[in-house]
């Protein structure tokens, strides 16, 4: 554990989130790692923020940018299951590296690393309502030192299934 770091700290509450978060996909160089517990792929809503973002991911993935994602898996019949099975597929599809966690315990942060810098971290799942209805709250953290405990988190639960 660390503490006590040199960090640029910027609260995203609400609605900032979304294109704070787009914009650090956008700029990405080398790395994205992401841990999500809803991620919605919005096929008949292109201009949606969460659309425009899984686009942003994909034209990342086309950059050569490398890209992991953890994704939450309920049972079966749990509507969250179909949901990011769908993501999975499309991200995949493109050439992500995406997979689901492990069903117990189950994958409900929501985080991303973006080159081994940048930390986002928060409430935000990636669907219509945690942009635009709910009250959610994140932040991003621009430091190496936070991004690589991070990135050592990510890798135990990667690496976990």
């Amino acid at each position: 554990m660390i503490e006590n770091i040199n960090a640029i700290v910027t609260p995203l509450p609400g609605r900032t989130f979304i294109g704070m978060i787009t914009d650090c996909v956008r700029n990405a160089s080398t790395s994205i790692d992401i841990i999500q517990f809803e991620w919605k792929w919005y096929h008949h809503d292109h201009e949606s923020s969460i659309q425009q973002l899984s686009y942003e991911v994909l034209q990342a993935a086309r950059r050569k940018v490398a890209i992991r994602v953890l994704l939450n898996k309920e049972h079966p019949r749990h509507p969250l299951t179909p949901i990011n099975k769908n993501t999975i597929i499309n991200l995949q599809d493109a050439g992500v590296s995406a997979k689901f966690g492990p069903s117990s315990p189950i994958t409900h942060a929501k985080l991303w690393i973006i080159d081994k810098e940048i930390t986002v971290l928060g409430s935000h799942n990636m669907s219509r309502r945690a942009v635009t209805v709910n009250d959610e709250a994140s932040v991003k953290i621009i430091s190496k030192e936070v991004a690589g405990e991070y990135t050592r988190y990510f890798e135990a639960l990667w690496n976990r299934i």
